[in-house]
């Protein structure tokens, strides 16, 4: 965003002061998702069964471990990650067509899931929320094209 090689940006970006303006998006909670027929699929997923199961993980740095492998290491558990993804579409593709298990925003992801015919289910743990954010930098404040996009994205959101 400071150097301008991107106009806005959409996630969770870090409050850095005094830039660039951050505006609240949209809210989600994260579930657990599973082929059709998945021994998980339809069933109450105990802690133990959630993390028995072969995992696919999404991560732009390809990191294969996060929040939730904190959490099941308080529980003295630990999940299988098989595999690595860039994009948490990437991963829903593979447990479309596979016995993976993954992990989505359930919210900003039924399109998908409905078109792949997913189910979901409660992760048996505390999980956080995960909030998105539209970040730009200042210098767009007043720019009409730059004020359009962004209302765009808000629109995007707004039917989410």
């Amino acid at each position: 965003l400071r150097d301008g090689s991107v106009d806005v940006e959409v996630g969770q970006p870090p409050r850095i002061h005094p830039e660039p303006p951050i505006e609240p998006l949209s809210s989600d909670r994260m579930v657990g998702v599973v082929r059709a027929g998945h021994e998980l699929a339809g069933k109450r997923v105990t802690l133990k069964r959630f993390a028995a199961a072969e995992h696919v993980v999404s991560s732009r740095r390809g990191r294969l471990t996060g929040p939730i492998d904190g959490l099941l290491a308080e529980h003295g558990l630990r999940r299988r990650v098989a595999v690595c993804t860039p994009t948490a579409l990437a991963s829903l593709h593979l447990v479309h067509s596979s016995d993976l298990v993954g992990i989505t925003a359930l919210v900003i992801s039924r399109t998908t899931l409905a078109a792949l015919e997913l189910s979901t289910f409660e992760i048996p743990l505390d999980l956080p929320t995960l909030d998105l954010s539209l970040a730009w930098h200042p210098r767009y404040d007043a720019d009409g094209a730059h004020q359009w996009l962004r209302q765009c994205i808000r629109d995007a959101f707004s039917v989410v």
